[in-house]
């Protein structure tokens, strides 16, 4: 089926990995202060049977050049100019949105998107089986770990939405009752800088490791858990594969610092339950987040809004 792809430029983790992963190599970019040349260049282009815009400037050309009907995958932080850009397109094309998780589309069907043109699609993950990792040993060594840190990765990028700094307070506390508790973090995103300021303002610095990297998933290998503390809006991508990997999930936007930090030192002194906490949630994700899943559901979306015009 001839549907195109546009990404923004300027798209996420998430958003950037799965438009990868569906459009292959011929995914087309958009800069946001490109939306006019891009809408010109979709008039041209010829017969297209759908256009997937993943992020708003692509929804933008896609939107100006009324050329096919619009899947639309949002990338990035929400705010309430976004959603009412969003709405106000969708009114005026006939746009189908894709969101991560159900939270996020009863957010916008309550704001005024149509409910039968918002779908629940989560992300897809590859098999780690497929994909080995690095050796654990190995990463952990070039991030200056050894075996006596108990290291917590926080998902993804430092976002406002992922609240890295909620797992910084957290971590604070443990890192008062022994220096062994590392937590890991990306270093990528918009609040990462941020992030770093508040280690050092709180005095534990020496706890946070950046890992850098083109990639996030390496990461998982040098954690023993995972600490989720983002809101509804944070991707569910990055958990996802940390779910994938096998690591144990803490945490969740509305516990405390305190609780989670107590959370993290029961799962340390319990072995059996790490692994148990560990399997399930690598059931989950195979479960939950395939990469055949993701792009069948995508696939059979792409179907609908094609042969069903008025849909």
């Amino acid at each position: 089926m001839n549907v195109l792809h546009l990404l923004e430029r300027s798209a996420d983790y998430q958003t950037r990995a799965m438009a990868h992963a569906i459009g292959g190599d011929e995914v087309r970019t958009v800069h946001r202060l490109g939306i006019l040349t891009a809408a010109r260049g979709l008039r041209q282009c010829g017969p297209i049977a759908a256009i997937h815009a993943w992020g708003f400037s692509p929804l933008a050309a896609a939107a100006l050049a009324n050329v096919a009907p619009i899947i639309h995958t949002p990338s990035g932080q929400w705010t309430s100019r976004g959603v009412k850009q969003l709405i106000w397109i969708s009114r005026r094309r006939r746009v189908h949105v894709t969101c991560d998780q159900g939270g996020l589309r009863n957010t916008l069907c309550l704001r005024g998107l149509a409910p039968d043109r918002c779908h629940v699609i989560p992300p897809g993950v590859n098999d780690p089986d497929a994909a080995p990792l690095p050796p654990r040993r190995q990463i952990r060594e070039q991030l200056g770990l050894t075996d006596e840190h108990f290291v917590v990765l926080a998902p993804g990028e430092s976002t406002r939405a992922a609240n890295h700094r909620l797992s910084l307070w957290a971590m604070g506390i443990l890192h008062e009752l022994s220096p062994s508790w590392k937590l890991l973090a990306w270093g990528i995103g918009p609040m990462a800088a941020d992030l770093r300021r508040t280690a050092v303002r709180l005095g534990c610095q020496r706890m946070l490791i950046f890992g850098g990297g083109a990639d996030f998933a390496p990461l998982t290998a040098a954690a023993d858990a995972a600490l989720v503390t983002g809101d509804p809006t944070a991707a569910t991508l990055p958990v996802a594969i940390c779910m994938a990997a096998g690591l144990p999930i803490v945490g969740s936007g509305s516990e405390s610092p305190r609780s989670m930090a107590q959370e993290l030192i029961d799962l340390r002194a319990d072995s059996a339950a790490m692994k148990t906490k560990g399997e399930a949630a690598r059931m989950q994700a195979r479960r939950d987040f395939g990469m055949d899943r993701f792009r069948r559901n995508l696939a059979a979306l792409y179907e609908t809004v094609v042969t069903h015009p008025g849909a």
